[in-house]
């Protein structure tokens, strides 16, 4: 499976399509499992892990869409890959300055995790 190229679907950025899931294969990923060392759709990974799940998965970064979110820059209001992130934030002076935190691991269900940078009245509005 070492350098296999995985199939991506849904939409493209800079031309490079999402990648798929390592379950169905049909969906985007957007989330990656630690423990299992897998890339997933929002129902695989309902299918996988529970709201008692005690795998530390991470959302995938907001840029490429294939790499696990490493750190969250709120100037951006995006999460991102060590790669995206080293791209984005050495492109001039005032990007270097943007302050970025570790992402930190969500547990349990998907559903119920935080969604970084989603406007107040949506995240109500998907709640109900």
């Amino acid at each position: 499976m070492e350098g296999e190229e995985k199939p991506v679907v849904g939409g493209a950025y800079w031309g490079v399509g999402a990648r798929a899931c390592d379950s169905c294969a049909t969906e985007a990923a957007r989330l990656f499992c630690r423990a299992d060392a897998a890339f997933l759709c929002a129902g695989c990974d309902a299918r996988a892990h529970g709201a008692g799940s005690r795998h530390a998965r991470v959302w995938l970064c907001e840029v490429c869409e294939h790499a696990p979110a490493a750190v969250t820059c709120k100037a951006d209001a995006a999460v991102l890959c060590a790669s995206c992130d080293a791209d984005i934030h050495a492109a001039n002076p005032l990007a270097r300055r943007h302050e970025r935190v570790p992402v930190a691991p969500f547990f349990g269900a998907a559903a119920d995790a935080h969604k970084p940078f989603v406007p107040s009245g949506a995240q109500a509005a998907a709640e109900d």
